[in-house]
């Protein structure tokens, strides 16, 4: 499962990453990118351990922050 491959050093339960994994459908580097964020708000601020409900509002912010309406690949 790639959440739980890419967040492993936040130590998240196979629960959680299957429950992120099911409501969100993100890249590995879009994964990447919010364990890191997570990671540093965590050493900058203290967050609590990482579960699905503390990460959650970093993949929103992921979702809103790359939509855009430019295409890439092949389009039809």
């Amino acid at each position: 499962m790639l959440w739980h491959t890419l967040v492993v050093f936040l130590h998240l339960s196979n629960a959680d990453a299957t429950l992120l994994a099911e409501r969100y459908d993100f890249s590995g580097g879009q994964i990447e990118n919010i364990a890191r964020h997570y990671a540093i708000d965590a050493i900058l601020h203290g967050n609590a351990a990482p579960t699905a409900n503390n990460l959650m509002p970093y993949c929103d912010s992921e979702r809103i922050n790359n939509t855009s309406s430019r295409k890439i690949g092949f389009t039809r």
